[in-house]
């Protein structure tokens, strides 16, 4: 009988050590969604999301996608100790965003284990665009002679004034097509 109950009290102790799951290693971010407010088309905006290994394993990065081609993710260090923080440094070009709510997400892709995992991030923010170009860039490959209209719009109550419209290249020649201030938004055409 004696035999009996230690079996007995072995696999009732042996249970519940297999029962328990073995924790993976696994980063985590205190706030992985950052409110900005209100910011300026064409300021820079950035943010730095601090993040940990709060598993027992080793993690190691593959990759930080963003979702954008405005945003610049920087990430300085690969793989992390368990216990070992990190931080990602989210920068976006505002200057090509549309006016209004936006939300912009860079995702760590990383490893531990041979298990792969991702840390979504985000920074939301309300873009003001006080002047705006369009289009925001223009690239031109041509042989012989063309034209196309850049449209300048200044929603500000005090509008710019252009004073000259000069070009990089010595090949292009620029000149204002029209000017119009009576009414917001001013509008130039070049």
């Amino acid at each position: 009988m004696l035999h009996r109950s230690h079996a007995l009290l072995v696999l009732c102790v042996s249970i519940p050590l297999l029962g328990t799951p073995r924790v993976r290693a696994e980063l985590e971010c205190a706030q992985p969604l950052v409110e900005k407010g209100e910011v300026r088309s064409g300021v820079p905006l950035s943010h730095r999301f601090p993040f940990v290994n709060r598993g027992v394993d080793i993690v190691e990065v593959t990759d930080v996608r963003p979702s954008c081609g405005c945003l610049a993710p920087k990430l300085e260090q690969r793989r992390f100790q368990p216990g070992e923080s990190g931080v990602l440094m989210l920068e976006v070009n505002t200057l090509t965003q549309p006016a209004g709510a936006n939300t912009w997400r860079a995702t760590i892709h990383y490893k531990t284990g041979g298990t792969e995992h991702e840390l979504p991030l985000y920074i939301c923010a309300r873009v003001v665009t006080e002047i705006s170009v369009e289009p925001p860039s223009l690239a031109i490959y041509t042989d012989t002679s063309i034209s196309h209209e850049i449209t300048v719009i200044d929603r500000r109550t005090e509008p710019l004034i252009v004073r000259a419209v000069p070009a990089s290249s010595p090949y292009v020649r620029t000149h204002p097509v029209s000017y119009t201030h009576l009414t917001l938004p001013t509008i130039l055409r070049v």
